[in-house]
C-alpha cells in the first residue's frame, strides 16, 4: 500500500487551483490535494488537517499569503512547520524579502511555475 501525502492549494482563482490540483494529480499519483478558493476558510481546515506542503497564492482578496502565512505560523498548530510555497507574479526582489524573512518558504513565478512546482513536492515528498 502506498503512503497517501496530502497538499494544501489556496488561490482565489478557482481556474487556478484546478489546473495546478490536476497537474499535481497527474504527475504524482501518492498524492491528494484538497483546493481552497477563500484563504480564511483554508485557515479553518489547517487546524484540524496536517499537510505535507501547502502551495498558496500572495495576492488574494480576503487575505494576503503573507497574512495567512502568519496565521499559519501562530494558529494552525499542525502545519506551523509545514512547508509553504508562494506562487505569485511579483518582481524577484519581493519574492526574495519573502523568502529571506519567513523561514521554510518556496516563491515561484506564477508565470513559469510547472516544472519549478514539481521540483518542490519531489523535494518535500522524497527527501
Amino acid at each position: 500500500m502506498k503512503k497517501i501525502f496530502n497538499i494544501l492549494l489556496i488561490d482565489d482563482q478557482p481556474e487556478i487551483t484546478e489546473i495546478v490540483q490536476d497537474l499535481i494529480e497527474d504527475r504524482f499519483d501518492n498524492i491528494e490535494v484538497t483546493t481552497f478558493n477563500n484563504p480564511k476558510e483554508a485557515l479553518k481546515n489547517l487546524k484540524d488537517q496536517k499537510y505535507v506542503l501547502i502551495i498558496t497564492d500572495h495576492h488574494m482578496p480576503e487575505m494576503s499569503g503573507t497574512s495567512l502565512l502568519s496565521k499559519i505560523r501562530t494558529q494552525a498548530h499542525l502545519n506551523e512547520h509545514t512547508p509553504v510555497v508562494f506562487l505569485t507574479a511579483m518582481e524577484k526582489e519581493v519574492q526574495l524579502e519573502i523568502e529571506n524573512k519567513f523561514p521554510n518558504v518556496t516563491v515561484i513565478n506564477k508565470i513559469n511555475h510547472v516544472q519549478e512546482i514539481i521540483d518542490v513536492i519531489e523535494k518535500h515528498i522524497i527527501n
